[in-house]
């Protein structure tokens, strides 16, 4: 099992990584029906500044967003984008097979971005991924505040009860 890189990088590019100052970590649930859909966006900033923008529905229901900001640990940031250059290496040694295509499940978007420098775009399919750029996907959720995740998903529990959808225990 590996992740999905819609590029396949050259030893040389990965032994002069960007020393990147924004990191941007998508996640959406797969295709299921509303109310069960959601997806979020959490970028972090190298001097520490970290923001989460949640949609409770999909993005063509124009959904309300559901923002926060909060800081990141010091030090945090600088260890992300390290591994994240690890798990790169890491995930590009196995070339993929069209029978690793996902039907459905979630989808992970990571933005890498260096001054100066076009964006690094990645996509993960967690049910087909690597342990490299998979397993940071949990750290990059660990960032944000329990209290912000908290107050986000109580946004999203009172968005799907005006619509008059409200949600199972399990999904709030």
């Amino acid at each position: 099992m590996r992740a999905w890189l819609p590029w396949r990088p050259a030893d040389s590019m990965l032994d002069h990584m960007p020393s990147y100052d924004r990191i941007v970590y998508q996640w959406s649930e797969g295709a299921v029906p509303p109310p069960y859909h959601y997806e979020y966006a959490v970028t972090l900033a190298r001097d520490g500044a970290g923001a989460i923008r949640l949609l409770p529905d999909y993005e063509q229901h124009r959904p309300p967003a559901m923002e926060a900001v909060f800081r990141v640990p010091a030090g945090s940031f600088g260890c992300l984008a390290d591994a994240l250059a690890e798990a790169m290496a890491i995930d590009r040694a196995a070339p993929p097979r069209d029978s690793d295509a996902p039907l459905g499940g979630s989808v992970e978007r990571w933005e890498l971005y260096a001054e100066g420098k076009a964006p690094i775009l990645l996509t993960i399919y967690p049910l087909c991924a690597g342990l490299g750029l998979a397993a940071l996907s949990e750290t990059v959720r660990g960032l944000v505040p329990p209290e912000v995740w908290r107050r986000l998903f109580d946004e999203r529990a009172a968005y799907w009860r005006a619509q008059g959808e409200p949600l199972p225990p399990e999904d709030t």
